[in-house]
């Protein structure tokens, strides 16, 4: 229990941990936006790959039942992954639209409209 609290401490006292990497909340925002937009591309990535990867063991083991079955159920998982990546990327754009917030300009400040 010692190795894990101290291997803990050790990390978490990393410069990169501790310093603070922006200057202010909006350039925080900023970086979270980019995370979010990265990541979402990964995850179209190999959802695409992990498709094309099934498709592959389908075509190649045509005469065997069982691995024919696990390529099945490999392309139908990345089908399902692929429409929850498009969701959360709608649910993103949904709140940025809604918020009307401005992810790509890093002096933006969020204002409310006034009508």
């Amino acid at each position: 229990m010692k190795k894990y609290i101290s291997s803990i401490a050790i990390v978490s006292m990393l410069p990169v941990l501790v310093y603070a990497q922006g200057q202010d909340v909006f350039s925080l925002w900023g970086y979270i936006m980019s995370l979010i937009s990265t990541l979402t591309k990964l995850v179209w990535l190999l959802t695409i790959l992990t498709f094309l990867w099934g498709l592959v063991n389908f075509m190649k083991n045509a005469e065997n039942e069982k691995e024919r079955g696990n390529a099945k159920e490999m392309m139908k998982g990345s089908i399902i992954a692929f429409f929850i990546a498009v969701s959360f990327w709608g649910m993103v754009t949904f709140a940025i639209k809604a918020f009307d917030l401005v992810p790509d300009d890093p002096g933006y400040l969020p204002t409310t409209r006034s009508n």
